[in-house]
């Protein structure tokens, strides 16, 4: 019976380790409001900011994922924005696995409104298809796949020598604001980290079984 535990616990342990052999990395940035502003427009969507984030994942052979996100109740994100300093991103492809009724169309590369007050100079661009609703709203993302490698990017992004900026419509009153991407990320376990966890805790069970077996037998002694 013992063999019998431990050899399914090898071969699930075996089969775990081998889904997380290429575990997938990703990233979360938020987003920062653009200074100076010469206009009260320019400030409507400061209280919003952190409602606004994207994912950056390694999507596998040499493709990089951006996932564009809103969790805010004021305001849809109507147009997005990249760099491309070092050439780092190549081959922009639209509308990857998309969440809710997003469309969005190329632009390349776009004007970043409010850009010019912090060098923002557009390699990419991408604007939402007719139709208010095709826009980024709350609960709803974007997905995006850039030819890149995706530790370079990662690294770009942080130092801000990369920056994504987005344009936001809809906000309360009719109006607009732009923000444009935090170096500072929050990491996202990777698979393996959570396999390691998950195979420490089976043993453990494992060891516990082990021991209550003993102990049934020597108060049957």
């Amino acid at each position: 019976m013992k063999k019998t535990i431990v050899t399914s616990f090898i071969i699930a342990s075996s089969t775990l380790l081998a889904i997380g052999a290429t575990p997938s990395q990703a990233a979360t940035f938020k987003f920062q409001n653009i200074f100076p502003t010469d206009s009260n427009s320019e400030l409507s969507g400061d209280p919003f900011v952190n409602d606004f984030s994207f994912d950056v994942t390694d999507a596998g052979n040499g493709k990089v994922l951006f996932q564009i996100n809103n969790a805010a109740n004021n305001g849809a994100i109507g147009s997005i924005y990249w760099e491309n300093t070092g050439n780092l991103l190549s081959n922009m492809v639209l509308n990857v696995g998309n969440i809710g009724n997003v469309n969005f169309k190329n632009i390349s590369p776009g004007n970043l409104p409010q850009g010019n007050k912090i060098a923002f100079i557009e390699a990419f661009g991408a604007r939402f298809q007719s139709g208010g609703s095709k826009r980024i709203n709350g609960g709803e993302s974007l997905g995006i796949t850039f030819t890149g490698n995706f530790n370079s990017v990662i690294n770009a992004l942080q130092s801000e020598d990369l920056r994504v900026g987005i344009h936001v419509q809809e906000l309360p009153q009719g109006q607009s604001d732009s923000f444009v991407s935090d170096g500072g990320e929050t990491q996202v376990p990777e698979p393996l980290s959570i396999l390691g966890t998950g195979v420490a805790l089976g043993f453990g069970i494992l060891f516990k079984k082990k021991g209550v077996s003993g102990n049934k037998k020597t108060s049957q002694l």
